[in-house]
């Protein structure tokens, strides 16, 4: 299933819904031209799209290919809009249509304006965890990174990404200062000053880890701004295994 959000611009609700109902004939053709079967609805302002998984969309690169396609087609008729998707996982059960479309939605609350097609399945745990937006786990986030954000929010955010990016880059201090284009001394003392500010060691592999999943749970919440994307080369346990690091 993939949710698709049209970013209206100050369009009246019945602007909005005449344009929802020109883009869906418009993918109902996109559709139609590939010989594709799918059902698309309207829901919440957004444009739903259950397909079926053919030979056309059986592998994960061929998902990924036909999405790019899809959103290619509608910012290239519609030029004035951003559009961000949401992809869900598959399933072989018609009874698991409405979990799809949960994961739908919950991947396309995480696109951006930095990746503006997700897919559910890339999230893995976070992808489930991020649908449990609670008291809990908002306290727990605060208690973790609240002295670092409240120090750093009227700073455009500087130590708070810094953090994020050396924390994505696996503790590697001379990979990160090239991901963001910073020197290595500098970015020395701002780690040195976000360890005092959250009294904490954030070198320390479960301190780190921690942090670095409260600050993926704000940016996927929108209440963090940061592009994701900015690593080198390192997969996911590489990065785990990197914390505590420093000076690699």
């Amino acid at each position: 299933m993939i949710s698709i959000c049209p970013n209206h611009q100050k369009l009246t609700i019945r602007d909005e819904l005449e344009f929802n109902d020109h883009l869906n004939k418009g993918i109902s053709q996109f559709l139609k031209d590939r010989k594709i079967n799918a059902l698309l609805g309207q829901k919440s302002g957004k444009i739903i799209i259950f397909l079926t998984e053919d030979i056309m969309l059986k592998s994960e690169n061929s998902k990924k290919k036909f999405c790019e396609a899809l959103h290619d087609y509608c910012s290239s008729k519609y030029p004035s809009h951003d559009f961000m998707f949401g992809i869900s996982s598959s399933s072989p059960r018609i009874e698991e249509a409405s979990q799809l479309y949960d994961e739908s939605i919950s991947a396309l609350q995480i696109a951006n304006h930095y990746q503006k097609i997700v897919f559910f399945e890339i999230l893995g745990i976070e992808g489930i965890i991020f649908q449990m937006k609670n008291d809990p786990l908002q306290k727990f986030i605060k208690k973790k990174l609240g002295t670092l954000i409240e120090e750093d929010k009227n700073k455009d955010m500087e130590l708070t990404k810094t953090l994020f990016h050396y924390l994505n880059n696996g503790c590697h201090i001379n990979k990160t200062a090239r991901a963001i284009n910073f020197s290595v001394t500098g970015l020395r003392y701002r780690l040195q000053k976000i360890n005092e500010l959250l009294e904490t060691d954030i070198n320390v592999p479960d301190v780190g880890y921690q942090i670095y999943f409260s600050l993926k749970l704000l940016i996927y919440w929108g209440e963090l701004d940061i592009d994701v994307r900015t690593s080198i080369d390192l997969s996911e346990e590489d990065r785990f295994n990197g914390f505590g690091r420093l000076g690699k």
